[in-house]
């Protein structure tokens, strides 16, 4: 059966001074019209209001253009293999040296004493020494140490990985398990701090202004835009406000750092955090399956993934994941009640909420996603850039352990401009004040608005490929 679809119709206009010729194909001496104003496109404000359905957003103030927060690393270590360690025999020394990746502060977390167990393998050894190997002036000079000494615990033991003789593979982990052979009359031991990240984000410029001229001002139209409002300025300001709220959603959440227009510094959103710090998990496109659910889950759960998601998907990753969910739970694991309210059963798609490993997943349509529905355009064979895409936000209450203080894992943030979120004025000689000579009024809004994104390594992109 073949499928139609309406042509798509662009939404706005660019005008200096809006007036009601725009509504001149309306007879208003005609009274066979109906009055009511019709939103052909549906619900249009998707943006940051639905965001706060629980715990997902909480809004803070800045004082300054640039803001931050600090986080604390994990407190087990590991020390990833960078070069195979070959020849290895039975209770003798041994010397790694470990890779790039574990290298923090031109050092390793190594102590002399320390023992280490091989991921793959298990066996155990001990750290004899630490040492730099690098000569002055090669790539690792300036390190303080990124090799380390070490021999098995036991003297028949080989120190290998797993399925080797006596190699330890490259990429291998040896992972830290503390002093706990340390011995007798044991001196002290290095330290090993825990690494504090210093979190930076910026604020960034955001304006839009109305401009009405005095007829649309005084004069009172047959459409009624909503709430009883006949006159076009109501319509003109209340499309401002929904359209300003999008935006502003839009570069929260996908906003880069700004370095080739003068004056602004722009801000990171939180796809770009997430997708630089955080976990992405790729599927094959029109095949999800109930794997694909697992792995995610799985990697959730090694990152330190909160118990409770909003997950944030376009609509064909929506249809795909309740094509490949539906059917294979019909008790039990499905919540079809939206969040917060009971649950109730259903016979068909829709539901809202899904719990599976210990993690429960609240679905959110989100048309952000999708440019044919916030534009109204037909891409027509090309793909849009998240097509099959979902993000999960988490729903953690995290509380600071010395002050109790608590917030979300998602924070906006918003530079007070004279005291004001969002600062509204009006101008003219129709505004009530900051009056002009033009018989007009311009309405005005201008705020400076970021995000905070706490932990990004709890938040996971998933994406159709």
């Amino acid at each position: 059966m073949a499928s139609s679809f309406p042509t798509p119709q662009q939404n706005l206009v660019a005008n200096p001074q809006t007036n009601r010729t725009l509504l001149n194909n309306l007879n208003i001496f005609d009274r066979s019209f109906e009055k009511q104003l019709v939103r052909i496109y549906g619900a249009e404000n998707y943006a940051m209001v639905q965001m706060a359905l629980g715990n997902t957003v909480m809004e803070t103030k800045s004082d300054n253009r640039q803001f931050y927060h600090y986080e604390k690393t994990g407190l087990h270590a590991a020390l990833k293999v960078g070069t195979a360690v070959t020849g290895q025999t039975a209770g003798t020394e041994f010397t790694v040296t470990v890779d790039a990746a574990s290298v923090v502060n031109n050092q390793i977390p190594a102590r002399v004493g320390e023992v280490l167990r091989l991921m793959t393998s298990g066996i155990e050894c001990q750290i004899t020494a630490t040492i730099n190997s690098a000569a002055a002036g090669s790539s690792n000079s300036g390190l303080a140490y990124n090799q380390f000494k070490a021999k098995p615990v036991q003297a028949a033991g080989v120190v290998a990985s797993a399925g080797q003789a006596s190699t330890v593979s490259a990429g291998d982990y040896f992972l830290l398990r503390g002093a706990v052979n340390i011995g007798e009359q044991s001196t002290v031991l290095d330290s090993l701090n825990p690494l504090i990240n210093k979190i930076y984000n910026t604020t960034t410029e955001h304006r839009d202004d109305f401009t009405i001229t005095d007829r649309a001002n005084l004069e009172k139209n047959e459409v009624d835009f909503g709430n009883g409002n006949f006159y076009y300025y109501y319509l003109g300001m209340d499309d401002m406000n929904r359209r300003y709220m999008n935006n502003a959603f839009f570069k929260i959440m996908e906003g880069v750092a700004v370095d080739n227009i003068t004056g602004t510094v722009g801000t990171t959103g939180v796809i770009p955090r997430v997708a630089a710090n955080g976990s992405t998990i790729q599927y094959s496109a029109g095949s999800a399956s109930l794997a694909d659910i697992h792995t995610l889950t799985r990697t959730l759960n090694f990152y330190g993934g909160a118990g409770e998601y909003h997950w944030l998907q376009d609509i064909y990753q929506r249809q795909e994941i309740n094509d490949s969910l539906f059917g294979k739970y019909t008790n039990g694991a499905i919540n079809y009640g939206s969040v917060g309210e009971s649950a109730e059963a259903a016979v068909s798609y829709g539901f809202k909420s899904f719990h599976i490993d210990g993690f429960t997943f609240h679905f959110f349509l989100n048309n952000m996603f999708s440019p044919e529905a916030v534009y109204q355009i037909a891409p027509g064979s090309l793909v849009p850039e998240k097509r099959n895409y979902g993000l999960l936000i988490p729903q953690k209450i995290n509380s600071d352990a010395k002050t109790g203080k608590r917030f979300p894992s998602f924070q906006i943030v918003f530079q007070d401009v004279n005291g004001q979120r969002i600062l509204t004025t009006e101008t003219g000689m129709l505004a009530p004040q900051n009056k002009t000579t033009t018989a007009n009024k311009t309405l005005s809004m201008l705020s400076f608005v970021g995000a905070r994104t706490f932990a990004a390594n709890q938040y996971c992109i998933m994406k159709g490929v």
